[in-house]
């Protein structure tokens, strides 16, 4: 509803593109109960960042230290499940839709790394911007795969230098590990 993005119960910033679950449960006077549980799905927000817009997307996912979508079939110790494939799959069509529906801007494609340490070494932090380069290049070929204007397109690695999650929250490190988009009038 907000300029500034929906949050959770938590007030943590609801993320695009993102399944959260639900347990819903209800006690009437007479100690009657029941529980309903769910998913509730996220679709692509697109939100405004001073005078551009972005849509900040941290569910696509990658393998390991690699900028592709393979699946299990080819790498079994390291491949994606074939959800995680089509949920890729989903996520970037439903994005080509909306940049599709703002011809009038071009879009950087910003990929993000997670830091692996706390104050990462100059080769360690190197590989990290080579690794989301990659990561946003290919992003950048599956939109171009599925009608995106690759003149409207540009990608840029970040690395691990723009965390949105603090190095020692373990549990939410995955949202380092993202793909911005930024539209540009």
């Amino acid at each position: 509803r907000s300029s500034k993005g929906e949050r959770s119960s938590g007030t943590e910033l609801v993320q695009s593109a993102t399944d959260y679950p639900f347990i819903f449960r209800a006690v009437d006077a007479l100690g009657n109960s029941n529980t309903l549980e769910g998913i509730i799905g996220v679709d692509v927000l697109v939100i405004r960042d001073g005078d551009n817009l972005k849509i900040q997307v941290p569910s696509i996912v990658f393998r390991a230290n690699q900028a592709d979508f393979v699946g299990k079939d080819k790498d079994p110790q390291g491949g994606l499940t074939q959800a995680q494939i089509d949920n890729n799959n989903r996520v970037l069509r439903r994005i080509a839709q909306i940049l599709n529906k703002f011809r009038e801007y071009r879009v950087t494609v910003e990929g993000h790394a997670n830091p692996t340490s706390r104050n990462p070494p100059p080769a360690e932090a190197q590989a990290d911007l080579e690794l989301s380069e990659r990561r946003a290049k290919a992003v950048v070929d599956f939109l171009t795969g599925v009608g995106v204007s690759r003149g409207r397109l540009s990608s840029v690695g970040r690395g691990s230098t723009r965390p949105v999650i603090v190095f020692d929250d373990h549990d939410n490190w995955w949202k380092n590990r993202r793909v911005e988009f930024i539209l540009i009038k």
